[in-house]
């Protein structure tokens, strides 16, 4: 089935071993190492790394505004590079030939520590917060989703944009998730991939750790250690058909894909190798494969002691006695990070285009557990229809990509059929309680949980209250489990994830493998990284904190939950600044409908508010002065007012929701789109929000006056707000749904605020109940507000919308488990 089949149609790498694919290729083919020592990075201190040689690269930037341009990060600056070669070598960039319109195009971002070299400058010049400049380098231009912005106002994105952190297999689930929207139809062309920029801050903690090698890397080899690295590399996908029609080269097919947790340690592989091998025979097993089928397999191979027996065993133990060659990149480039999982599926296309295997470079002799073919030191001639493309991350988290030679009369295994996704369970740790019955007599009741700070001192700021998380006692909540070491937001995590599992009756899985875990934050473990930063704070990079480092990792969370709740399946960490729970729920969906290795799907937003961060806000003139709740909808503004928490969900196909199971509703579609502003800000009209939730209605199969229910994301800043309204003005058109907002409630919790709108909505179908608006001011008066009480009645669809800082959009339609789209 053509529709069913991927193709590769453009590539585009910086690396150490090449400023674009034909000089990596070449060098890479050859055994040509990028890997260097550079005396120029830390005063005194020469280090090995793989370095992108010359000045910024920054030809491509041109549509941003002189102000953005001026801030951005060298992982924004080497992604535009790459991003730029593969849509150039695609030719969906040509005037020459019928463009497909960027609304259908999608963006993908892996990266691992997205604009940390921001954090290298804020370090170094004395890591002042109350500085405005430190606090744009911090909340801004060092965000993961601030890089995904940059790129998707460069080249003019307009429909989905996602920024994905799963460590360093973040740009392998990229190109695994482009595939899936690809199969969904919701866009017709996706560049995926990932960039990672050198950072002294991650430098400094792989030494803490004492993981850093002392030579050049040599995986699988008796030199124990990780080279760090840098780079970008991105992959052009379409549907086949529509790359033979516009007779598109192509460079290769993804056949499919496999991705795992591990549910082990954060930092360390399962020994066995256990989840690797999964990942590996997930992979082979949708595409109808055998391990006879594959002829190369381009390792994570990153010269640690765990990583390098865990890897060969899993490959031993999937393959036997006929493992096909196995090589790492990583040997040439260094680790460079985010990008590592795409850098090494773009050498799986060098050496099967050119028929030559990639070698392992700086390999003496084999270290105990390391028995396999490594190809060491000298590439040779080999044939390679088919290769796995591998990749393991802190937190557990395994991708590995099946690809190959485009064969035009090949049979192909087609691709699991499309199933319906119900949510069947509630879990929330929140300002107005920690159970679905708690938060939902909040809402009915009009309870505001935004209170006076009293964790950390505001006295010298402008704002001085919020939505804050108490009474959370893990004991009390989640007495099996001692989460005492554990960082705040992931207890939150945990606890949510446990608690919607018990609502969907499942308790913890019996088939772990089977439960996948997607996690959606904006800041991550925000207590870790603010007592990260202090241990270097002055560039004393010596004094690295080896405790709190492996929490940097965004996927530190998933990680965590994952491992305490033996969560093993889908693994995935989604960013997106504010709404990303919403962005989390939609990933989790997509790769949910159509996986025949996955039953259920735990979806969960959390964010904690920290003392760091809410001074950011405030030196940023963000928040509201004094504020006891937001002026949402209301032209006066005023400015935010924060929040924090955890909501989980749990998705179920429908075919797999057991008896006496009582779901919440059908996800019945989305939207996703963005804005693409040269300032990385706000459409001031809304248009491409409300193309989103236009897209989630066409899903959905209806229109809006089907709606019963709208969530918005509303926040008290008059720009954002006056945005979503026109968007609502104009896709109501004077049909009068219950609309509301639960941000008055509970403050703005960055990426969970999106989930506690979704989880107002279900509980609204379920009970038949629209929740009142909790505002300071007076929202505008033309939409139809639910205010001071609840309304009742028939709820039957619902949406949800927002939109984040930067303008990406998302939309969501629910449907009660009664209803039907006729």
């Amino acid at each position: 089935m053509m529709h069913d089949r991927i193709v590769i149609t453009g590539l585009g790498v910086v690396c150490a071993i090449g400023d674009n694919y034909e000089r990596f290729a070449r060098n890479l083919l050859s055994g040509q190492g990028g890997i260097g020592l550079h005396s120029d990075i830390f005063p005194g201190q020469e280090v090995w790394a793989g370095l992108v040689a010359g000045p910024d690269p920054a030809p491509y930037l041109g549509a941003l505004d002189r102000a953005t341009l001026a801030t951005l990060d060298r992982t924004a600056r080497l992604a535009a590079t790459a991003m730029a070669e593969a849509l150039a070598d695609s030719g969906l960039t040509s005037e020459e030939r019928k463009p497909i319109p960027t609304d259908r195009w999608g963006l993908i971002l892996g990266t691992s520590h997205g604009g940390r070299s921001q954090l290298d400058r804020f370090v170094e010049s004395g890591a002042d917060p109350d500085d405005p400049v430190n606090a744009h380098r911090l909340l801004e231009s060092a965000s993961h989703q601030h890089q995904t912005a940059a790129l998707a106002s460069c080249f003019g994105v307009h429909g989905p944009v996602i920024t994905l952190s799963t460590a360093c297999s973040s740009s392998g689930i990229a190109i695994a998730y482009g595939c899936e929207l690809l199969r969904s139809d919701k866009v017709d062309v996706v560049v995926a991939g990932g960039a990672d920029a050198f950072s002294k801050l991650t430098y400094a903690g792989f030494d803490s750790l004492g993981a850093v090698a002392d030579q050049p890397c040599g995986p699988f080899s008796d030199a124990i250690g990780i080279t760090l690295g840098e780079g970008a590399g991105f992959v052009v996908l379409e549907r086949l058909e529509q790359a033979a029609a516009r007779q598109a080269r192509i460079y290769a097919e993804l056949f499919s894909h496999g991705i795992t947790w591990d549910a082990h340690h954060l930092t360390a592989p399962e020994p066995s190798g256990d989840g690797m091998r999964r990942a590996m025979a997930q992979a082979l097993a949708r595409a109808g494969a055998t391990t006879g089928h594959v002829d190369y397999i381009n390792a994570h191979g990153t010269g640690t002691r765990a990583n390098d027996v865990a890897e060969s065993l899993a490959v031993k133990h999937l393959f036997g006695i006929e493992a096909p060659p196995v090589s790492a990149t990583k040997s040439l480039t260094g680790h460079a990070l985010g990008a590592s999982s795409v850098i090494g599926c773009l050498a799986s296309l060098a050496a099967s285009e050119h028929d030559r295997l990639p070698p392992t470079l700086n390999f003496a002799s084999s270290r105990p557990g390391c028995d396999l073919d490594y190809v060491p030191n000298q590439p040779r001639a080999a044939r390679i229809d088919r290769f796995l493309a591998d990749s393991a991350a802190f937190g557990g988290v395994n991708c590995v990509l099946y690809g190959g030679r485009y064969q035009p009369d090949a049979v192909v295994a087609p691709v699991a059929r499309s199933d319906a996704v119900m949510i069947t369970g509630i879990g929330v740790v929140s300002p107005l309680g920690h159970d679905p019955s708690e938060f939902v007599e909040g809402l009915r009741l009009g309870h505001s949980g935004i209170c006076a700070i009293r964790r950390f001192d505001t006295g010298d700021l402008n704002a001085s209250h919020a939505g804050l998380v108490t009474d959370f006692n893990t004991r009390r909540l989640l007495p099996s489990v001692n989460l005492r070491r554990i960082d705040i937001v992931t207890q939150y995590a945990t606890v949510a994830a446990s608690l919607a599992l018990g609502d969907a009756g499942l308790g913890i899985s019996q088939r772990p493998e089977r439960v996948g875990l997607v996690v959606g934050t904006s800041r991550g473990a925000a207590g870790s990284f603010e007592k990260y930063l202090a241990s270097v704070a002055g560039g004393h990079w010596d004094h690295a904190s080896a405790v709190y480092f492996p929490n940097l990792v965004m996927s530190s969370i998933g990680g965590n939950v994952s491992n305490i709740l033996r969560l093993k399946g889908l693994a995935s960490t989604c960013l997106g600044g504010i709404g990303a729970g919403l962005h989390a729920l939609i990933n989790g969906f997509e790769f949910l409908r159509r996986d025949p290795d996955c039953d259920v799907v735990v979806v969960v937003a959390a964010d904690e508010l920290n003392s760091l961060y809410f001074r950011l806000f405030d030196r940023l003139g963000r928040l509201a002065a004094k504020a006891e709740a937001p002026n949402l909808y209301d032209p006066a503004g005023g400015g935010l007012v924060l929040g924090e928490g955890a909501v989980a969900l749990v998705l179920q196909r429908a075919s797999r929701v057991g008896e006496g199971a009582t779901p919440y509703a059908t996800l019945a579609g989305y939207g996703l789109s963005n804005d693409a502003r040269p300032d990385l800000g706000l459409e001031p009209d809304g248009h491409w929000l409300e193309q989103a939730a236009r897209t989630a209605l066409d899903e959905a199969g209806i229109d809006a006056s089907r709606l019963d229910l709208v969530y918005g994301l509303g926040r008290g800043q008059p720009d954002y707000d006056a945005r979503e309204a026109r968007a609502l003005r104009r896709l109501l058109a004077g049909h009068r749904p219950a609309l509301s907002c639960v941000n008055g409630h509970l403050g703005l919790a960055e990426a969970s605020s999106a989930l506690f709108a979704v989880a107002a909505a279900l509980l609204g179908l379920k009970h038949g109940e629209a929740y009142p608006l909790l505002a300071a001011g007076e929202p505008c008066p033309d939409l139809p507000w639910v205010r001071d009480r609840v309304r009742r009645g028939d709820y039957r669809h619902a949406l949800i919308l927002g939109g984040s800082e930067h303008g990406n959009n998302a939309a969501l339609v629910l449907r009660h488990p009664d209803a039907s789209a006729s």
